[in-house]
Formats: C-alpha cells, sequence, structure tokens
C-alpha cells in the first residue's frame, strides 16, 4: 500500500515539474501551456487555468496524505498485531524453557540426591567391612578376665551388712556406760561375768581363751557376724580390751555429793575415749562383714587361678574381695598366664585393650584400698590423740 500512494506522488510530482520548465523555456506560461504563436491568452483564461491546476493539486495533495495515513493506520495496526503475537510467542517460548528447566533442575536434584545415597552407602558398607575385618583380628576382643570385675558391694544392700560391728560392740558399749544389768549390780557380780564368759567360749575354734584372742577377727578377713557365738566372743574381746570392769552408774545421792560429781566427770572423760577405740574397732569389723554373694563362683575360680590360699566362703567380705583379686592380679597361676583348656584366653594372648582393662581395674581396686586407708588413718589419728590426752593427764 504504502509503495502504491509514493508512486502516484512521484507521478504528479515529475508532472508539475515538466509544467515549470515549459514555462522556464518559453518565456511566458501562456506559451508554454498553449503553444507558440502571435496572439497571447487572456487573464481570464490563464486565471481559470490555475485555478483549475491548483484545485488538482489539492485534491492531489488531499488523496496522498489520506493514503498515507490509512497506510500508516493500517500498518500500525498490523505491527499492534504482529507485537502482540510475538510477545504470546515470547511468553510461551519463556514458559516452556522455564517448564525444561524445571523439570531438568529437578532431574539434577534427583541425580545428586541418588550419587549422594550411593556414596553414603558406600561409605557405610566401608566402615561395616572395615570394623568387620578388625573385629575378626581380634582388635575388639575384651580382657578374657573382664567378667570377673564385679562390685564389690551388692547393689540392693550398698557397703552395708545385715549385722555389722556395732553390732557386735554394742555389749561393750552398753558396760561402759553402766545400762549392763551385772554393771548395775555392782561388785563381785560384774567380776563374775568376766570369768564366766571366759569359761563359756573356752576352746571356740581351738582357742584356749576365746573372749581375749583376737586372732578369730584378724585371722580370717570375712566374719560371720550374724553367727550368735562369734557375736558373743568378739563381744567379750572389744568388752575385755576396752574396759572389763567398768564403774557402775552414779546413783542421784551419789551425784549430788561433790566426790560423786568429780567421779561422774572422770568418768565422762574416760567414756568418750573408750568410745573412740570402739569405733576404730567398729570400721574393722565392718570390712568383715559378709557383703556380696559369690553365687557365680567368680571369686573362688579368680581364687584357684592365683596364689590365694584362704578359703573362699559363699558370702565375701569387701576384705576378702579386695584379697583374692589383689592377689589375682599379683600372683596369677597358670591358667591365668597360659589360658584353659587349649584357648588363647591368658595373659600372654591379650592385646593392648585387654591390658589397658587389666590396668584399669588394678588402679580401681588400689583406688578403694587408698579410700579404706584413709578411713583408718582418720580413726587412728583421732585414737592416737586421745592416748596423747591420757598420757598427759599424769
Amino acid at each position: 500500500m504504502i509503495g502504491t500512494v509514493m508512486s502516484r506522488t512521484s507521478l504528479k510530482t515529475v508532472t508539475m515539474s515538466c509544467a515549470t520548465a515549459l514555462v522556464l523555456i518559453s518565456g511566458s506560461p501562456a506559451h508554454a501551456l498553449f503553444g507558440g504563436g502571435g496572439n497571447c491568452a487572456s487573464p481570464i483564461t490563464v486565471k481559470n487555468a490555475h485555478n483549475g491546476t491548483r484545485d488538482v493539486v489539492r485534491n492531489e495533495h488531499e488523496t496522498t496524505r489520506n493514503a498515507i495515513i490509512d497506510a500508516i493506520e493500517e500498518q500500525t495496526v498490523e505491527l499492534t498485531d504482529k507485537m502482540e503475537e510475538t510477545t504470546q510467542r515470547i511468553i510461551e517460548a519463556m514458559a516452556l524453557a522455564a517448564g525444561e528447566n524445571t523439570a531438568g533442575l529437578q532431574r539434577q536434584t534427583e541425580a545428586e540426591r541418588r550419587i549422594a545415597d550411593a556414596q553414603e552407602l558406600n561409605e557405610t558398607d566401608r566402615m561395616r567391612q572395615e570394623v568387620r575385618a578388625t573385629a575378626e583380628s581380634g582388635a575388639f576382643d575384651p580382657n578374657p578376665f573382664s567378667c570377673s570385675l564385679l562390685d564389690i558391694f551388692e547393689s540392693n544392700r550398698g557397703s552395708g551388712s545385715p549385722v555389722n560391728g556395732g553390732g557386735v560392740t554394742q555389749p561393750a558399749i552398753n558396760r561402759i556406760t553402766g545400762d549392763d544389768e551385772d554393771v548395775r549390780a555392782g561388785g563381785a557380780r560384774v567380776a563374775r561375768s568376766v570369768v564366766d564368759a571366759r569359761d563359756e567360749f573356752a576352746g571356740y575354734r581351738g582357742s584356749v581363751n576365746a573372749t581375749t584372742d583376737w586372732s578369730l577377727m584378724l585371722d580370717d578377713p570375712t566374719i560371720d557376724l550374724s553367727d550368735p557365738d562369734m557375736q558373743g566372743v568378739l563381744g567379750w574381746i572389744v568388752t575385755n580390751s576396752v574396759d572389763a570392769m567398768p564403774e557402775r552408774a552414779m546413783t542421784e545421792e551419789e551425784l549430788a555429793t561433790p566426790e560423786g560429781m568429780s567421779r561422774a566427770a572422770e568418768a565422762q572423760q574416760r567414756l568418750a575415749r573408750q568410745r573412740a577405740a570402739v569405733e576404730t574397732i567398729n570400721m574393722s569389723l565392718n570390712m568383715r562383714a559378709p557383703s556380696l554373694t559369690d553365687s557365680q563362683g567368680t571369686f573362688a575360680g579368680m581364687a584357684d587361678d592365683s596364689a590365694y590360699n584362704r578359703p573362699v566362703p559363699e558370702r565375701l567380705s569387701e576384705l576378702q574381695q579386695l584379697d583374692i583379686r589383689t592377689v589375682y592380679h599379683y600372683a596369677p597361676g597358670p591358667n591365668r598366664m597360659n589360658g584353659t583348656n587349649g584357648q588363647q584366653n591368658g595373659l600372654v594372648h591379650m592385646n593392648e585393650k585387654g591390658w589397658l582393662q587389666e590396668i584399669h581395674t588394678i588402679m580401681s581396686i588400689n583406688a578403694r584400698i587408698n579410700y579404706v586407708r584413709l578411713e583408718l588413718e582418720n580413726r587412728n589419728a583421732i585414737t592416737n590423740a586421745l592416748i596423747l590426752a591420757a598420757l598427759s593427764d599424769g
């Protein structure tokens, strides 16, 4: 459309240019328009011709302008349609590309996840194989004697015992405090009770004078304090050692006199020192009170696999448990050294971790022994202080 309009415009322009050229060549408009001759056109004729030409030019100009406007509007509409179509295609292409990118991203993410899962599975399998290989090599084998690492005390009883040292020494406390019936009676009855006890327990466990024989307590690391005869013998051993002939308690009449008050004060001083001695004995008795039932024969087996040479009862005290385990590590027997029944479970077969467990066990035993020693030294310090005070009395 634009090309057609331009052709028409060019034709008109050429026509006008030719008319102008004729006027210039001829020297007059009339000659140029109507040919040569001696007669010239009239002014009216020229005017009319000019007006006609002007109308033609105006009409052609309007036609050309309208054609150009129409062409521009048509081109604008077509361009708008094309732009809308192109924009829609661009939007569709972008949406398609975005969808493809999303799908590609999802596929990439899934691939990366599968790769990560595969790496984790491979790492887990590798670790499993390494652990298995190490276990088969014996690196994780425990100390073959670790089953013997038992708690020294039964969990439901702690470090206590059904009958402790306090129950054994209570008769001695009753005598020195004046609460014993024979002591309250006084006189020869107090002495008679001591002699009668000597005769009653004579020959107990082969001892001629059992009520003064401390070996009945010190020779055995475990003592059955629930045995009435053992309680009676140990009670009299403590009584004869602390004060076999205590004074009877003061009466109200005696306390009313200066002499009675003086005797009561001296009795309090003496009683404090005697109670300190009894508490130290209680500590030793508590260490020998049964605290663990060796139902599995663990400690008996440890005694057999070592140089232990004392009887092992079914119920063991803390002292005897420490005794057995100390000898078990200090003087092991052939089975403990070289293994039992041809098995490689002896000390010579233990790996590094087994030896670390062995060292840890020995350190634990020593730690407990050191604490028990601290308890005894604490009591001994008090006893020694009281002995010094008694010596200072003059």
